[in-house]
């Protein structure tokens, strides 16, 4: 479960998950890194992906967020994790 890899990686803020219409999905994480959060997103998943590496695979590849879209995604970050930073 996706839950677990909350509990093993500690600086996992949250996760959004959207489908297109062309049956891919977009993938956005926010996570902490030093003092700030941050959040990401990458998009053509397709399939059964172990939720490590698709958490690994975003983080490492994805765009990052402007903080109005982070914020508006992730809106309990602001107020739980401090400064978002891009």
């Amino acid at each position: 479960m996706i839950t677990n890899s909350f509990n093993r990686n500690n600086n996992l803020i949250g996760i959004n998950i959207e489908k297109t219409k062309s049956n891919t999905f977009i993938i956005s994480i926010a996570y902490k890194e030093n003092d700030y959060w941050k959040a990401k997103t990458l998009g053509g998943f397709s399939g059964d992906i172990d939720n490590d590496s698709l958490l690994k695979k975003v983080i490492e590849k994805g765009n990052s967020l402007d903080s109005s879209t982070a914020i508006s995604i992730f809106s309990n970050s602001l107020t739980d994790f401090g400064e978002y930073k891009k």
